[in-house]
């Protein structure tokens, strides 16, 4: 997921558009939401990454998500799953301090 997904991110946000390579871009597109789904899929039957609680598997595994989710321009499956394991970690007064931040 964090591979695709800072593809991605360079691509569109660090790289001046004459510069990108669409390419790359719809490729790590694609694998970034293969693995949106597998994670979606996970979260459809588990409150969080690691199971039944909150691990340190949350945080990193949330904050490529969350980028993932925030990024403009790009076509992405729904999530739902996803989504509201999100909103959990956005209970969370560090997630929201330290990872919910403008992408710009």
């Amino acid at each position: 997921l964090v591979g695709p997904v800072s593809v991605v991110f360079q691509a569109l946000y660090r790289t001046a558009e004459a510069e990108r390579k669409p390419a790359a871009i719809a490729s790590n597109t694609e694998q970034a939401n293969r693995a949106m789904l597998l994670l979606d899929a996970h979260l459809a039957r588990w409150p969080y990454v690691g199971g039944g609680s909150f691990t340190m598997g949350d945080i990193p595994v949330g904050a490529t998500a969350h980028r993932w989710l925030e990024m403009v321009g790009i076509e992405r499956p729904e999530l739902p799953a996803v989504l509201a394991w999100r909103d959990r970690l956005a209970s969370r007064p560090g997630f929201r301090q330290h990872v919910m931040l403008p992408l710009s």
